[in-house]
């Protein structure tokens, strides 16, 4: 795996390929009769999308990767590319063909739910973060909206923050004092550089990092610099503090600017070009992938790796995530295995027997959730010899993240603690047949299947996004659903992004980044890797269960 640099606190990402993530189909028992309270009562009726499959378009570099990691802090986006993705993917100025500029709260009751403490309000307000602000201007280099924009991507982060090299290259152009201050660097891709600074064999790209306070050391023409170095910090303006990023062909132009976040077609994001692969959790190195044949074997996929597991009880239920892999049998006992694979066998007597008289059971990164028969909910955080933590007694129905534990009880009530196996528990919402969260989102449906999503903090508004829901998941990149007439539908990026009609004739699916698995109701597997207007493919397997690494949908009673 390359290295992994960060920019602005951050830096972009240099990768090779995409790491996945899985599911599983759940089946949760929940009693009937409850009545919706504290939900809103009217949700919009799903459309039915078509859509025409976009052109292929050229590979390129990833040197920018999003969304940013938990770790970078207090950065957030700002301002777009002029290009077909800021206008259409994001669900912003679509049909306008022009970046949004800074954006405005739509509803300015809102902004005690997500703004960030952290921080000065004023310097918060300034932050214009697409998913909590509607974009209504557009933005324009020379004035001539639509012919000319923005050919980079604006961060924000507070004066003062380390601005770093996204890749190895060497220094191109500068500009070295005053507000408009940069650095530009050029990079060789796939080749080397002759005597005079000339890419040779290879594809010549830059990178500029604008309006910091550059590395004087650094302000020497062909100087070699290497990815993480770095190039300045952000130059202070106030509540506007900002890093301009931009990525390009050969030499810094607007012509030659290209978007750093994807393709420039919609939808796109995350895994941006195929050959690099970006994804969220940037670990490249290999796909995890669990097959139950209809032998009964249990097949695990690592990449290139494919491994046999001998001695498999019955099994109940399967999870991936990560590196760990559990597995349920049917007599509730609850086998766990961490780290990658390096030999094609293994046995489960070698795995960690970690629980007993177990119902259910999910997982995250960091930690393991367990229903037990008697119905009291169990945490495990940390390593697979640690300690179970009891959470709550009489369990319906839960949901785990690294951040957050949700439950719903015998009522119809909806409770999460975030942070610690200690803090508080928050009642969200009353009424609530089945949910699903991660660290970022909660869903949630009626007993009518009608599906709410909130986003960010745990008291933001509840979303209406569709009606007639037999199953749900949602990531933080997308939210997939599957209705009464069996089809599958996709919204990737922002709540605003439409619905795509996927696939019909569907029994269950899994959501994980940019992969989607799909069980038609013929029993055959079919699945998509990239954006989600590629065809899908069948999965050339005799298989009765297919899971990848991630979390796993829910079903409505």
């Amino acid at each position: 795996m390359k290295k992994t640099i960060f920019l602005i606190t951050v830096i972009g990402l240099l990768l090779q390929s995409c790491t996945t993530g899985s599911t599983e189909t759940p089946v949760i028992e929940i009693t009937d009769g409850i009545t919706t309270v504290g939900i809103p009562s009217s949700t919009p009726e799903v459309a039915t999308p078509t859509f025409t499959p976009q052109p292929e378009i050229g590979d390129r570099p990833v040197f920018l990767a999003w969304p940013l990691p938990a770790h970078v802090g207090l950065a957030r986006i700002s301002q777009y590319p002029n290009n077909p993705w800021t206008w259409k993917y994001l669900g912003l100025n679509e049909g306008q063909q022009c970046p949004p500029m800074f954006g405005y709260l739509l509803n300015v009751d809102s902004w005690v739910y997500w703004r960030d403490p952290s921080i000065p309000e004023e310097q918060d307000k300034a932050q214009a973060d697409p998913h909590n602000f509607d974009m209504v201007a557009c933005y324009s280099t020379d004035g001539n909206i639509g012919a000319n924009g923005h050919e980079g991507t604006d961060i924000k982060a507070p004066a003062g923050t380390p601005v770093y090299a996204a890749a190895d290259g060497r220094v191109m152009e500068w500009r070295p004092d005053g507000l408009n201050s940069m650095i530009v660097l050029k990079h060789c891709l796939g080749g080397e550089w002759d005597a005079s600074g000339g890419c040779v064999g290879g594809e010549p790209w830059y990178t500029t990092y604008m309006h910091i306070v550059t590395n004087k050391d650094l302000l020497v023409e062909n100087l070699e610099v290497l990815s993480g170095t770095q190039v300045g910090v952000i130059y202070d303006q106030t509540i506007n503090s900002h890093l301009h990023f931009e990525v390009g062909r050969e030499k810094r132009g607007y012509t030659n600017f290209v978007n750093p976040w994807g393709r420039d077609e919609a939808p796109w994001l995350g895994c941006m070009w195929i050959d690099q692969a970006l994804c969220v959790n940037p670990d490249p190195a290999y796909h995890r992938l669990a097959v139950v044949e209809n032998s009964g074997q249990l097949i695990l996929q690592q990449g290139e790796l494919t491994i046999q597991v001998r001695d498999v009880p019955e099994i109940r239920q399967l999870r991936l995530w990560g590196e760990r892999i559990v597995v349920l049998d049917t007599q509730g006992n609850l086998f766990a295995r961490e780290g990658r694979y390096t030999d094609t066998e293994d046995s489960i007597l070698n795995w960690n027997r970690i629980a007993s008289e177990v119902q259910e059971v999910q997982i995250s990164d960091q930690r393991i959730g367990i229903r037990k028969t008697d119905g009291n909910l169990y945490v495990l955080e940390g390593a697979l010899n640690g300690a179970w933590t009891l959470q709550a007694e009489n369990v319906r129905a839960f949901s785990i993240s690294d951040t957050r534990i949700g439950y719903v009880d015998g009522n119809g009530d909806l409770f999460v603690r975030q942070d610690g196996l200690d803090s508080a528990w928050q009642r969200l919402a009353s009424g609530v047949a089945a949910f699903q969260l991660n660290d970022n989102r909660i869903a949630i449906t009626d007993s009518q299947g009608s599906l709410f999503v909130n986003e960010g903090d745990l008291n933001a508004e509840w979303q209406p996004m569709v009606e007639d829901v037999r199953a749900f998941q949602l990531t933080n990149l997308r939210l997939g659903i599957l209705d009464s007439q069996g089809r599958l539908l996709v919204k990737s990026g922002n709540l605003r992004a439409g619905w795509l009609v996927i696939a019909e004739q569907v029994t269950s699916f899994q959501l994980s980044n940019y992969r989607l698995l799909v069980l038609h109701a013929d029993g055959s597997f079919r699945y998509q890797e990239g954006n989600l207007y590629r065809p899908l493919k069948a999965l050339e397997w005799d298989a009765r269960t297919v899971i990848v690494n991630d979390s796993i949908p829910t079903f409505v009673p």
